[in-house]
Order: structure tokens, then C-alpha cells, then sequence
């Protein structure tokens, strides 16, 4: 196996960009299993890859709703949530505001605790996952960009560098993010709706004590902020999403005005707090945010994990699972039928 990277260290666009904030309660129901599943596995590692320390932080996690609909899907999701093994529960208003006293001021009507959830180190996991390949006879390729998938028939047949050699497999898994959408346009597919979008989040050098006993982060769903607590300061988001290139994002200052202005609506303990940084990031999802994920119907060899859609650092491991399940099922088909794979 090879795993091949542009940049010259792995994870360096959205795996770094994010709030990294794992959250077993997401909205949909298809998801559900794999973001409780991704908790789990932040919270305790498996035999095969024991988590470092220092990746994870359970801190809980605090979702709330200012709108009756809102509260009744909340609702649902937890109890799902505790069918699937999880220890969420629902919470009142008034016991929100009771844990959390700078909430007093924030529209809500309930919440939902979820304990489980924290705060993660995504590139330490990135690390850890690329040294347990390793150790099973993998290799990693830093700063080598692949041009293009090479097909022949219907059927992956390797990569074409952008130093003019070629890497030869019979298996590829486009694992690309805000990229994949290039790459599958370029083989005469449908980029499947996949769409890259801008995300701001900003800092503040202060307020830590305003959190100091509160769940580890808050996300309002309705008025749809979050906000967590970063070393002495916060770290805080209006959840904003235009349409951009994949790259490097550039930041733009001229929304500071209107985040300002949500997030103060939202969370109004934040209104006086100085922003001293900002950055953007990369999310990549569909229109109907189910990721992208498997074997593809149209190119034999062709795999995906891709458009998770804000999702990647929760749903690593479980998307992670599923991707070589559906890579070694193949495989194992392609043995049966006398034909070898590269990888």
C-alpha cells in the first residue's frame, strides 16, 4: 500500500483547519451509528491502534435549541444516540443555564448533553494512523502530486505523477477532499454534487473562565454557532459557508461584522471579547451531506472516502473501517477470480 500526499506533511488543509471538536449527536439519522461509533473509538482506541494520550480530550458537550421543533429532534437524536450505546441525555433550559450560568442570556429551550464528546488532536491521530501503516508494509509519498487517475477499460489502472513516472494499481482509494471533485470530472464522471465550501473560525486571546465549567464546547443548532474553550482564550465559529476553490483558503475580514453580530445573538457573554485571529477552512460535502464512501458503480477499482462534510474528525475511524472493508472485499473477489492486485 502507498499512500500519496502533495503537501509536504500529511493533514495539512481541512485536518488542520477544523475546530476539531468530536461530536457523537449529528443531526442525520444515517450518520448517527458512525459518529457514535467515532466517539467510542476517540474514547478508547482499539488493540490495534491504542490512541496517544494526548489526542483526545473527554470534555462533553453541550447542543441547544431555541425552537420547539428543534427540541423535539434533539430529542430523537438521543434517544437513538442511547440505543447505540451512548450516555447523551436531554437537558432543560433552565438546567443548561444552571451548568452553564453564562447562558442566561442565549435563546434556548433545551439541550442535549452528550459526555462522551471532547475535544481531539487530529493530526496526532493522522500520525498515529500513518505509523501503524507503516508497520504493516506501507509506504507514504510526501509532496508528490498525482495528475491523473490512469483508467484502461473501465478499470483503475495506476496514477500518473506529476514528475512525469507513473505508480501502477489495480486499487485506488481517492481520498482527496476538496480535490476529489476535480479528479472524478476529469474521468468523465459526475463529481457526485460534491461541493467545497469556506468556513471562518476565530479566537479570542480571553473568557476561558467563562467556560471554565461548562461542556467542553456549546453549539447552538437553531441560530447554528458553536463555541469551545482554546488554551486561555475561546475558540468560536457562525458556521458560514461559501462556495471556494480547494487551496488554501483566503481569509475575509469583511465578514467580522455579521459573525459578530450572530454570535452575539446567539452567545452574548462573546460580545465584548476581542477577536485576535482568525483563520478559514476547507469543508467538502453534498447536497444531501451523506458522505462518499466506497466502491464506485462505474470504474472497478475505484474507492472513495470523501465529502464528510465537517464530519472527518469524528467519523475518521468508522470511515477508515469501511473503506478497507470495501478494499479488502475486493480484493479478495479479484483473487477468487485469478486476477492480482497492486497496492
Amino acid at each position: 500500500m502507498t499512500l500519496v500526499e502533495q503537501e509536504a506533511g500529511p493533514g495539512r488543509h481541512a485536518t488542520s483547519q477544523n475546530a476539531a471538536m468530536v461530536r457523537g449527536l449529528a443531526g442525520e439519522d444515517w450518520i448517527r451509528p458512525l459518529s457514535i461509533e467515532g466517539q467510542q473509538f476517540w474514547n478508547r482506541g482499539t488493540s490495534s491502534l491504542p490512541l496517544p494520550r494526548a489526542a483526545f480530550r473527554k470534555t462533553g458537550s453541550l447542543l441547544l435549541a431555541s425552537e420547539e421543533e428543534t427540541a423535539k429532534k434533539l430529542q430523537a437524536w438521543v434517544l437513538h444516540a442511547q440505543h447505540l450505546g451512548s450516555p447523551a441525555e436531554m437537558w432543560s433550559a433552565e438546567r443548561c443555564r444552571m451548568v452553564v450560568p453564562c447562558l442566561r442570556g442565549s435563546p434556548l429551550i433545551a439541550g442535549a448533553y452528550s459526555p462522551d464528546d471532547g475535544i481531539a488532536d487530529p493530526l496526532m491521530l493522522t500520525e498515529a494512523f500513518l505509523k501503524a501503516m507503516v508497520r504493516e508494509g506501507g509506504s507514504l509519498r510526501l509532496e508528490t502530486k498525482v495528475e491523473a487517475i490512469l483508467v484502461e477499460r473501465g478499470k483503475v489502472r495506476g496514477v500518473s505523477l506529476a514528475d512525469g513516472s507513473k505508480l501502477e494499481a489495480s486499487a485506488l482509494v481517492l481520498a482527496a477532499g476538496a480535490w476529489s471533485p476535480g479528479f472524478l470530472r476529469s474521468l468523465g464522471l459526475s463529481d457526485r454534487g460534491i461541493g467545497v465550501f469556506r468556513r471562518h473560525i476565530h479566537c479570542s486571546l480571553v473568557g476561558a473562565d467563562l467556560l471554565e465549567k461548562a461542556p467542553g464546547f456549546l453549539w447552538h443548532l437553531d441560530l447554528q454557532a458553536y463555541v469551545r474553550v482554546e488554551g486561555d482564550g475561546l475558540l468560536f465559529s457562525a458556521c458560514d459557508a461559501e462556495p471556494c476553490p480547494p487551496g488554501l483558503p483566503q481569509e475575509d475580514s469583511s465578514l467580522l461584522d455579521r459573525v459578530s453580530e450572530r454570535l452575539s445573538s446567539c452567545f452574548p457573554f462573546l460580545q465584548d471579547l476581542p477577536i485576535s485571529r482568525f483563520w478559514a477552512g476547507l469543508r467538502t460535502y453534498r447536497p444531501d451531506h451523506r458522505f462518499l464512501l466506497g466502491e464506485d458503480p462505474e470504474i472497478q477499482g475505484l474507492f472513495h472516502a470523501t465529502a464528510l462534510g465537517g464530519h472527518g474528525v469524528t467519523c475518521a475511524a468508522p470511515v477508515g473501517r469501511i473503506t478497507a472493508e470495501a478494499v479488502q472485499a475486493w480484493h479478495q473477489d479479484q483473487e477468487r477470480r485469478g486476477q492480482k492486485a497492486f497496492f
